[in-house]
């Protein structure tokens, strides 16, 4: 299977958490080329710290100028505890695979600047599924998925916004949600944060009317589930995940 798993990891535990990546791939046997930067970028990437994450559609444009037909994408948190093959294959049959961010809307967790690029109100976006983008596939041969790619490509620019919203940082702490930053993101209190890539990203799969599909039995966050395919656990603890 012409297939490549993607990966970019910059600073802090991230080169640690692609290491058990790579790792975790040879120890399940998926048959894949890794395709990863650490400490770097893929070309035409934007900093992370001035746009975060333009590096993942950059990362399939490469792994596209490399001739692969399927590629899949794992953020340096994820790390596979079963054969990949199924998620692989999977990619054969249809052009992307995008998976259900736990009952999330795209309304909350996008914020005010990106509503006008990208094309939908609040009360739109309050209405549209949100994917999670931690892992996730193109099947690169596909004319649909080269649509959404160049979209979301396009679209980088709106990937910029703080993770946070400062108008109710007393309730993301309370509910204990991860962020990395704090600041202005809406005036509306439905609003928790930005997500970026994987903002934009929801709401191109629903323009196209790509619907995700629920996570399990892909991935999960709980590293004690080994009924999926792949687990979401990072942090500066990372290497006593396993």
């Amino acid at each position: 299977m012409n297939a490549a798993v993607l990966s970019v990891a910059i600073g802090k535990w991230y080169p640690r958490g692609q290491a058990r990546l790579i790792k975790q791939l040879h120890k399940t046997a998926t048959v894949c080329d890794p395709i990863m930067w650490c400490n770097t970028y893929p070309e035409g990437s934007v900093p992370i710290d001035e746009i975060p994450y333009t590096f993942k559609p950059k990362a399939f444009r490469e792994a596209q100028r490399r001739g692969y037909k399927i590629a899949l994408w794992m953020d340096s948190a994820v790390y596979p505890v079963k054969n990949l093959i199924p998620v692989l294959a999977q990619l054969n049959t249809q052009p992307v695979l995008a998976l259900l961010n736990g009952g999330w809307q795209v309304g909350q967790w996008c914020c005010d600047e990106a509503l006008g690029p990208l094309g939908i109100s609040r009360e739109q976006a309050m209405q549209i599924p949100e994917v999670t983008t931690c892992m996730f596939g193109l099947n690169l041969g596909s004319p649909e998925a080269q649509r959404f790619l160049n979209e979301w490509d396009r679209l980088s620019f709106t990937f910029k916004g703080h993770w946070a919203n400062e108008k109710i940082i007393d309730k993301i702490r309370e509910m204990k949600l991860p962020f990395r930053s704090v600041g202005p993101v809406s005036d509306d209190e439905r609003v928790y944060g930005h997500r970026h890539d994987q903002t934009a990203a929801s709401v191109i799969l629903h323009k196209m009317g790509i619907a995700g599909v629920p996570m399990k039995p892909w991935l999960s966050y709980n590293p004690d589930n080994k009924d999926v395919l792949a687990i979401n656990r990072g942090g500066p603890d990372v290497d006593k995940v396993l």
